[in-house]
């Protein structure tokens, strides 16, 4: 079986051609025919398959999956890159979306072939299982199991045994957040699974359109005939599974594009300007995440009411041009919805005074909130509730309006009724219209109210999705950046230095926004590999502002920034931070509600590995916090922060030391990190720092 099955696996010298091949079969990326190789490079992100995936456009997700996973893994997992052992020899299975129960994976010969699951299994599963094959055996043969029930017992007892070992390791492949929000639409399927929708749920309403002729043609002249009525009901019969249909794809398209969402969303966090969030304070940012949480809760199922609706308002003019009343009901139809579009306006004016007022709120709260010991301490209590009661006001009267016209978007329905069937009532006495356009004309007026009861529904969550959308539209577009990926794409043009200079400054200048006077003004400043530099001055000198520089954290306004002889641009953000570590100043860096663990390593590959774990205990070993992890009941994996263990500032500084120097970087920036540390753990945490950084420098007071 291993042997047949590797002819349809890579060997992983062909690593970047088997992902580049893949993500063309899956329309990740559009074919090109570039078939080159990476270059060598020192660069972290280009290494190893996640960054293949990178420079090819795509993004890899690596896991570490278990033997428990392994069903999961090959029903779900694709489009994937499987790592795998055949006869002592490391392959790569691609597998490629489709069937569960028969996978398909992508052979050297660009087919795509399906492979019973059982034989996908036995490749991924077989070297774990042999491990174990001999003790299991002994053990079905020692209780005398019957045949038939052996199969099902080894697989309960190999489940027993090897359920949390690693089975090895996977690449799944998607399309970078950052990417066309149209094009990671499509590739979860919601553009077609949305076309779908729209088709089922007009075939629906066709037929119940149908049905209704049908029992009212015949209700309305007194002949229900049997063959008719069976007709009515066997159309009945058939909405039931386009019913179920229409949820079952609905249900589909909204969590599809909810989870692409919340993925835009966070990846949009992680490249925001640093100095606009210092500026919005912290009740603002809470607002704006609440608003990116009303997004997705209004905005999915708005846009498919409203969709929904859209169809049925053009199916009731049809509808009406049909009956009795035809172009003059029709056109009444269409007055009316004018009358319930200004309604809805008016709706959604209220409802953006009223959502702005509650961030204001927010806002305000938190701020309160953040600063409630201070307040506690300092501020006179007769003044803690000033300014509170005029901002609550405020929103109780844009509620109050919100209310008000709420009730008036809610009767839009009712209303339209009662014109529709006084219209059609006046226009059945004056011309004596045939029982069958009555019926239609009636028809159409009772799904004119459906449409315009579900359009106002729609077009309510759809103003409060559109109001939080301004707050929440710099985060959206903030993850289209692209400068990763062009900056990987544009290393590969040059040949990396052997030696030089990690960083080169010269002329640089910086001046923070509203302020005339440059706090960095024409620094010239170059670290080589080993320096140890300790950069010393006064506060509000520049100190923190030229580290920032150096850790590309802010750009300079003018001059030349170079690290390892590649500018900002060249390298990418990420490249540059992998490059060059920092450890910002103390308010600046926090200690996560995680593991201590996690705290220490996450700025290196996650999830870790053995001697991660290792290396981390021995720096923590070096910086004097041994003593901490023998106290922690977890040890290293003990949950710390706001919600764990809480560290004093002396375990915190050491905690951002360690958490710098585990990055492995080519220099690390320790910025006033020590400045909570008594003389002995002073004197530990600058040795570990010095033995453990390729260069160094410390920012400190005189």
């Amino acid at each position: 079986m291993s042997m047949g099955f590797k002819m349809l696996s890579w060997p992983i010298a062909q690593a970047e051609e088997a992902m580049r091949a893949l993500a063309e079969e899956c329309k990740l990326i559009r074919s090109d025919g570039d078939r080159t190789s990476l270059v060598d490079s020192r660069f972290g992100q280009l290494e190893g398959m996640v960054g293949v995936a990178r420079k090819i456009g795509v993004e890899a997700e690596e896991i570490e999956a278990k033997y428990s996973e392994i069903s999961q893994l090959i029903k779900m997992a694709a489009p994937a890159v499987i790592r795998v052992e055949i006869e002592k020899e490391s392959r790569l299975i691609l597998l490629v979306p489709g069937s569960r129960r028969r996978p398909r994976v992508l052979t050297p010969q660009l087919k795509v072939v399906a492979v019973p699951f059982r034989v996908i299994r036995a490749v991924l599963a077989g070297p774990l299982e042999a491990t174990v094959e001999t003790r299991i055996e002994a053990i079905v043969n020692s209780a005398n199991i019957r045949k038939s029930r052996r199969d099902k017992t080894r697989r309960a007892l190999y489940s027993e045994h090897l359920d949390q070992h690693p089975l090895g390791t996977v690449w799944i492949l998607r399309v970078p957040a950052g990417a066309p929000f149209l094009d990671q639409l499509r590739q979860i399927g919601a553009i077609s699974r949305a076309v779908l929708l729209a088709g089922t749920h007009l075939t629906q309403y066709i037929l119940f359109l149908f049905s209704w002729w049908l029992i009212g043609r015949g209700a309305l002249t007194g002949n229900l005939d049997p063959t008719w009525m069976s007709g009515w009901a066997l159309l009945l019969v058939t909405l039931v599974p386009l019913r179920m249909l229409v949820v079952y794809v609905q249900g589909r398209v909204v969590i599809g594009t909810s989870a692409l969402l919340k993925r835009r969303l966070l990846a949009g966090v992680m490249n925001l300007d640093l100095e606009g969030l210092k500026l919005e304070g912290a009740g603002m940012l809470l607002g704006r995440v609440i608003e990116t949480d009303t997004i997705e809760a209004q905005a999915l199922s708005g846009a498919n009411v409203a969709l929904l609706a859209v169809i049925e308002v053009a199916v009731t003019f049809w509808v009406l041009l049909q009956g009795a009343g035809g172009m003059w009901h029709a056109n009444l139809f269409g007055l009316w919805l004018c009358v319930a579009t200004a309604i809805f306006w008016r709706h959604v004016v209220a409802i953006d005074r009223w959502v702005t007022l509650r961030l204001k709120l927010t806002h305000d709260h938190t701020e309160r909130m953040i600063g409630h010991r201070t307040r506690l301490v300092q501020e006179d209590p007769k003044r803690w509730h000033e300014g509170e009661d005029h901002l609550l006001d405020e929103y109780m009267r844009a509620s109050s309006g919100v209310d008000s016209i709420g009730v008036y978007v809610g009767q839009v329905a009712l209303i339209w009724r009662i014109i529709g069937i006084a219209a059609l009532a006046s226009m059945y006495t004056a011309t004596q219209g045939t029982i069958g356009g009555l019926a239609v004309s009636l028809g159409g007026v009772i799904l004119g109210g459906r449409a315009l009861q579900r359009l106002a529904n729609g077009v309510g969550a759809l103003a409060i999705a559109g109001v939080a959308w301004k707050r929440a539209k710099p985060i959206f577009h903030a993850a289209s950046d692209g400068d990763e990926m062009r900056a990987v794409s544009r290393l590969q043009e040059y040949a990396v230095p052997d030696s030089g200079p990690v960083v080169v400054a010269r002329d640089v200048s910086f001046t923070y926004q509203g302020r005339h006077r440059a706090a960095i003004s024409n620094a010239d400043l170059v670290i080589n590999s080993g320096d140890r530099i300790l950069l010393v001055g006064p506060s509000g000198g520049g100190k923190s502002t030229l580290i920032s520089l150096l850790g590309a954290l802010r750009a300079p306004e003018n001059g030349l920034l170079l690290c390892q002889g590649f500018d900002l641009a060249t390298l990418g953000s990420q490249t540059w931070r992998k490059i060059i570590a920092i450890a910002p100043q103390f308010h600046d860096n926090h200690v996560l509600s995680e593991t201590f663990a996690f705290n220490l390593l996450m700025g290196r590959r996650w999830p870790p590995t053995a001697s991660d774990y290792q290396e981390a205990t021995e720096i923590c070993q070096e910086l004097g916090l041994g003593d901490l992890l023998d106290r922690m009941p977890g040890g290293i994996l003990q949950v710390v922060g706001e919600t764990g263990w809480q560290l004093s500032h002396g375990e915190q500084s050491r905690l951002f030391v360690a958490r710098a120097l585990l990055q492995e970087a080519d220099l690390v920036i320790l910025d006033e990190s020590f400045g909570a540390l008594d003389s002995g753990n002073l004197k530990l945490a600058i040795e570990c720092a010095r033995n453990r950084a390729k260069s160094l420098v410390v920012v400190a007071h005189p």
